[in-house]
């Protein structure tokens, strides 16, 4: 679970055989904001406001930050493709030494 902008997310995967060496299923992710609980999708009410299908494949979902601070969520694919979302932020890291911004 990782949190971006106040919004909290996973990723989920439910295989569609009991096989433990099938790899078919379906990936979700979800989120949802954590100060009031709405869905971070939508607002009608239903679970698709929680849940984004990603994948009939495994997913995995990471979590870095660039240079000048934005949060970027990676989702990486059991196909090897690859979706990263940059989020701006509203508040920047100092990047210097604290003493020096006297």
């Amino acid at each position: 679970m990782f949190s971006t902008l106040g919004y909290l997310s996973l990723i989920t995967y439910t295989p569609d055989s009991v096989s433990p060496c099938a790899t078919n299923g379906s990936s979700y992710r979800y989120r949802f904001f954590f100060l009031t609980g709405q869905g971070g999708y939508g607002t009608t009410g239903s679970p698709n406001d929680y849940r984004e299908f990603l994948s009939p494949n495994m997913a995995a979902a990471s979590q870095s930050t660039s240079p000048q601070g934005d949060k970027i969520d990676t989702v990486l694919f059991g196909t090897g493709a690859m979706r990263q979302e940059p989020t701006p932020r509203t508040l920047h890291p100092i990047e210097g030494n604290w003493k020096e911004q006297q």
